[in-house]
């Protein structure tokens, strides 16, 4: 968003659900008339946003037109396990970003989480291979929820048991219980015809997709 940049958006917004569109402004490098087109994401995250800007700087600087830079970024789409987002039924939309995690994608996958206007639930499992930082940084997810105004945190593994008690959310040991507990979460908004979201992430040793499976399973069997 530097309008200083050769290459740069302006009027970003969230459309609500963690997806973003901007105007892309290209100014050449001659000084010649800047162009500009709005792009629509079909990846969620503000941080896809200056993903988008990158691809955008290196396509134009071997070639390639607004109109082709574009049309490529708006072709994008969820990639399994990274913030990949299934809208269950009426009132439960699952985020399945349980392919890795470290502290900076939990936070943006978090920011994605907060845009949801509904009840929201962050699902933790372990971040691995932080060495002695571990246990800060699992802190820090937790401070980071609870500061973006996320409603739950569930948590299961070692090291997430600091991250859940930053937050004040439930820490489980054993996944079936932790998926059970998720499901009647499910079934009751359901019952009370109220919107919920939930985010799960983790790292690859966390398997995570338990889950994501579990939930999709259950909760299209639910609503």
């Amino acid at each position: 968003s530097d309008a200083s940049a050769n290459i740069f958006a302006r009027e970003i917004y969230d459309n609500g659900d963690g997806y973003f569109r901007f105007e892309l402004v290209i100014r050449p490098l001659n000084n010649g008339t800047c162009e500009k087109s709005l792009v629509q994401l079909k990846i969620p995250g503000r941080h896809s946003v200056s993903n988008s800007l990158a691809a955008a700087a290196c396509s134009y600087a071997v070639g390639v037109n607004i109109t082709q830079i574009v049309s490529g970024l708006e072709k994008m789409s969820d990639i399994n396990g990274r913030l990949q987002q299934y809208k269950i039924s009426e009132t439960f939309r699952l985020i399945d970003d349980s392919y890795n995690a470290n502290l900076d994608s939990f936070k943006a996958a978090i920011d994605v989480l907060a845009c949801a206007k509904d009840h929201c639930i962050l699902v933790m499992g372990d971040m691995g291979e932080l060495g002695e930082q571990s246990v800060t940084m699992h802190q820090q997810v937790g401070q980071y929820a609870k500061k973006s105004g996320i409603n739950s945190l569930y948590s299961i593994g070692l090291d997430s048991e600091y991250a859940c008690a930053e937050f004040g959310g439930s820490h489980f040991s054993d996944k079936n219980t932790l998926l059970m507990s998720l499901v009647q979460q499910v079934e009751q908004f359901a019952t009370n015809g109220e919107s919920l979201t939930v985010l799960i992430k983790g790292s690859r040793s966390a398997n995570m997709e338990f889950f994501v499976n579990g939930l999709i399973n259950r909760g299209k069997a639910l609503c």
